[in-house]
């Protein structure tokens, strides 16, 4: 993404991570999801683009134990007119209380090895922001847009960045 990045230091007790998003949809609600696939060994869904290799984890590896996932909340907030946000963090290992408490993104038992991990930031809009329920929106997978709310269909990944170990 021209002018966006991200920055991930990994540390032996977790990882800490910036993300720039440019292009962001401003007055709507972002998060930002950490994705850790902890035995990147174990993946079987590659990312490419082309003949390029983007990451050794794919969406379908979520549901793959031996690639030992895990998706926790990073962090959120509403975007500003500029359309650009930067979102920081950290996730310690073991640490599993940003897990979706509904249980749509695989938790286990978190991050568990910092260095060997693959990691991923994905960048999630919640559509416009909600009044009376922007708080559950920056700080949830999915709220805003559930069955009787307002932006219902409008939750969707739009961008990432992938650290492959």
């Amino acid at each position: 993404m021209a002018g966006g990045g991200a920055t991930l230091v990994r540390q032996p007790g977790g990882v800490s991570f910036t993300f720039t998003g440019v292009g962001l949809a401003a007055g709507n609600a972002h998060t930002i999801w950490f994705v850790a696939f902890n035995d990147p060994a174990g993946c079987t869904s590659p990312m490419m683009d082309g003949a390029e290799l983007i990451a050794l984890c794919g969406l379908p590896d979520l549901g793959n134990a031996a690639a030992q996932p895990t998706a926790v909340w990073g962090a959120g907030h509403v975007v500003g007119g500029s359309g650009i946000a930067t979102f920081g963090g950290r996730v310690d290992v073991g640490d599993t209380s940003g897990c979706d408490a509904l249980g749509r993104l695989p938790c286990n038992d978190g991050l568990t090895d910092p260095g060997g991990a693959e990691i991923h930031l994905v960048v999630r809009t919640h559509g416009p922001a909600i009044a009376d329920l922007v708080n559950e929106q920056i700080h949830s997978f999915n709220r805003g847009c559930e069955a009787g709310e307002p932006n219902v269909g409008l939750c969707r990944n739009v961008q990432f960045a992938a650290f492959v170990p």
